[in-house]
């Protein structure tokens, strides 16, 4: 609907394809019509998400490694000191977190505390 603060579109429709409250959309207007398509992430606004989530979660002893596949961002997570992953955030390409997908916080504390045993050895 157009009203006259401009185009409106019903959120429930806009629920349907996966964007929420808030989120950034771009309009391309064609000769076929208006597309609505979410506002893609880049590799730094992942990376910080990631991290700040990180530091609230797990602290500082943490790094990152950044990858866009074709259908979301994934972040594997290390101790600093560490090769192997101790976990994985997702986020969809939008930039939202998709927490059901990662690795909940507590299986990383675990793993960094493993870490931090066999390192003692």
């Amino acid at each position: 609907m157009i009203g006259i603060d401009g185009l409106q579109i019903p959120l429930l429709l806009m629920q349907r394809y996966g964007l929420k409250p808030g989120a950034q959309v771009i309009l391309e207007f064609g000769v076929e019509g208006i597309h609505v398509l979410p506002a893609l992430a880049d590799w730094s606004e992942i990376e910080g998400k990631s991290l700040r989530y990180l530091f609230r979660n797990l602290g500082d002893a943490v790094t990152v490694s950044t990858q866009q596949h074709k259908d979301a961002w994934r972040v594997a997570v290390y101790a600093s000191s560490g090769l192997t992953p101790v976990g994985e955030l997702v986020y969809g390409l939008a930039g939202d977190f998709l927490e059901a997908q990662s690795t909940p916080v507590e299986a990383m504390r675990r793993r960094f505390r493993e870490i931090e045993i066999v390192g003692e050895q």
